[in-house]
Parts: C-alpha cells; structure tokens; sequence
C-alpha cells in the first residue's frame, strides 16, 4: 500500500505522482528492534568487528580484475567516523535551517 504525495504529478514532464509508504517508520528490520540502517550497521560493528564488510576488486591497467580486497566492520566504521569528523573540522557541511547536516553522494555503481 502507498500513498501519494501531494502536488507531485506533472504530466508535462510525463511524470507520475510520488508515491510513499503510509507507515511513518516502516517494519522494525530485526526482532532487535532496530529500524535503521545504520542502528543495524553499529550492532554489526559491535557483534562482527574482524568480519568482511566493504569490498572491491582493484583493476590492473589491462582492466582486469583481481581478487578481493576488503575492510572490516571496524574498518568501515572508523573510516567512516574519520570522514565525518573531516567534514565538520573544514566546516564544509554546514548545518541547515533544521541545524541538520545533510550530505548528499553522486557515484558511479
């Protein structure tokens, strides 16, 4: 079930209207209680610290790829806390009239 939010259709552009979930949280994701990502990715943090989390496969300059390299939970989350504090220390994500900090990412897949 959705609904639709108001004054989103624009069939000029050939565009329907936005549709979202009723439920203003959504289904608890874990008999934990834990309704967000990240709540779901600190207990991984603390439960699985020395486990896989983020890989890749570098490329060599024939564009082959080799095996996989990977961080942990612990490296992930430490990178990540590092990230964020580089941001606040060079004041480039200032906050909005909310005084939240939002950050948006652009990537190629």
């Amino acid at each position: 079930m959705s609904i639709e939010v108001p004054n989103t259709f624009r069939p000029d552009l050939g565009l329907g209207s936005i549709r979202r979930n009723p439920v203003p949280y959504g289904p608890e994701l874990s008999v934990d209680g834990m309704r967000t990502l990240l709540e779901v990715f600190y207990r991984s943090v603390q439960t699985f610290p020395n486990n896989p989390c983020v890989g890749w496969r570098p490329m060599d300059k024939a564009g082959n790829a080799g095996d996989y390299q990977w961080l942990t939970y612990e490296q992930t989350y430490e990178r990540a806390v590092n990230f964020g504090c580089g941001l606040q220390y060079l004041q480039l994500c200032p906050p909005n009239e909310d005084n939240l900090r939002m950050l948006g990412f652009f990537a190629k897949n």
